[in-house]
């Protein structure tokens, strides 16, 4: 599993429905982007800035 190092706080320590719920995102999608099948790059602006966010905020 190839996990975008920008991200990799959020999926260590948050499970996928905790995820879709901060993100607004689908289960599935959050699924996917905890097994590296949805990149980072493919969410849209606000999604990836706010992943981006709460994982900074979860290494603090």
């Amino acid at each position: 599993m190839d996990i975008n190092p920008d991200i990799s706080l959020i999926i260590d320590k948050l499970t996928p429905y905790q995820i879709s719920q901060a993100l607004d995102i689908s289960l599935d999608d959050a699924t996917a982007l905890i097994a590296g099948k949805l990149k980072l790059e493919e969410l849209d602006e606000n999604t990836s800035r706010l992943l981006i966010d709460l994982n900074d905020k979860l290494g603090s």
